[in-house]
């Protein structure tokens, strides 16, 4: 399906640029990995609830994930020059 390849290909490519990796520590991917394989056994056993409440708390771990803060030049404080033709 086209349209679903096309839906795939965006999320791994948001997921990559967002750097989500560098973050994480080897047992959150020990347990990111347990539940994918958690889940595909679910399906695979026809058990479509447990199968969507495994992906509903796999979801859950992203906000175990530690945050950064990006903070703005302007909110910084420190001086930033915008060339000409940079903004639009």
């Amino acid at each position: 399906n086209p349209f679903v390849q096309g839906i795939l290909v965006a999320y791994w490519e948001a997921y990559k640029a967002s750097e989500l990796t560098r973050f994480a520590s080897y047992s959150y991917w020990i347990e990111v990995w347990t539940y994918h394989e958690r889940i595909v056994n679910a399906l695979d056993h026809k058990e479509f609830p447990l199968g969507r409440q495994l992906l509903v708390e796999h979801f859950s771990l992203l906000k175990s994930l530690p945050t950064t803060a990006v903070v703005s030049p302007i909110e910084s404080g420190q001086p930033f020059h915008i060339r000409k033709g940079e903004i639009k």
